[in-house]
């Protein structure tokens, strides 16, 4: 079975890329995958209470199961073969990772996402993925 696995963080644009992976999946009647990657951030300031930190991460966590429940109901509604997985460390290594691992024949990603400099031509983990993968990518404008 064509696999698709696609990049997701919650924003506007990634809803986008995941209606290309739909619409590419019904095509192919492809199972699709939607990942997410929650990133610790490094606490650089010392004079903030780690329960702040925890907290913070703590809402992370929640925001990105959320978005993967709305994901989730989206496959359900559009009639796709669809899953949601969340992992956790450096979002392009692990994309990468799982997209090798588990034989993803299609990785589809956006070109912009959250990231504070959205406005790149191609933001900083698309194109790292661009550039490390593997597999075929597909950037979504």
């Amino acid at each position: 079975m064509y696999k698709i696995l696609v990049a997701t963080d919650g924003s506007e644009h990634s809803w986008k890329t995941v209606d290309e992976a739909i619409i590419i999946g019904k095509a192919m009647n492809a199972e699709i995958t939607a990942i997410i990657v929650v990133e610790k951030k490094p606490v650089l300031v010392t004079t903030v209470p780690y329960v702040v930190v925890e907290q913070y991460q703590e809402n992370i966590e929640k925001s990105a199961q959320e978005i993967l429940q709305k994901t989730n109901e989206y496959f359900q509604e559009k009639g796709v073969n669809g899953k949601t997985v969340m992992e956790h460390g450096r979002p392009a290594d692990i994309i990468c990772k799982i997209a090798e691992k588990e034989n993803f024949n299609l990785l589809v990603i956006g070109h912009s996402g959250l990231g504070k400099m959205e406005k790149l031509i191609l933001g900083s983990v698309a194109n790292k993925i661009a550039h490390l993968s593997k597999i075929n990518v597909l950037v979504v404008k």
